[in-house]
């Protein structure tokens, strides 16, 4: 028998996860103890992973992403501490690595985001 594709995500669930991306922007946008350049860079592309989120792609990948994604900009916001950070990271690079095939533009997107963190020392 072969494999089901998974459904495409909702048109709900999908806005959910953009709202909670724009929402991670802006409290990235407030991280103060972020230079303003690298808080500015960093945020643009949590919004830009919002937009590059692919409806066809298995319900499960964009959600992956995105609350990866969401959770490591709050955790930068919050100023947590290293092991945290690490940690979150590597959840994020982990769950690029699984969607590459499924939502390439994304994945692009977190790639970007993942490097401008490694870039700024994060």
């Amino acid at each position: 028998m072969a494999q089901e594709t998974p459904p495409p995500a909702e048109p709900e669930h999908l806005d959910q996860l953009r709202a909670n991306l724009m929402e991670s922007a802006r409290l990235l946008r407030d991280a103060h103890h972020l230079d303003p350049e690298e808080r500015g860079r960093l945020a643009e592309l949590i919004d830009e992973l919002g937009q590059a989120l692919d409806p066809n792609a298995p319900p499960e990948t964009a959600a992956n992403l995105a609350t990866s994604a969401s959770a490591l900009a709050r955790a930068l916001h919050e100023h947590r501490d290293e092991g945290f950070l690490s940690t979150t990271r590597a959840r994020l690079d982990e769950a690029a690595a699984h969607a590459e095939a499924e939502a390439p533009f994304a994945t692009q997107v977190v790639r970007r985001f993942l490097d401008l963190l490694a870039q700024i020392g994060i």
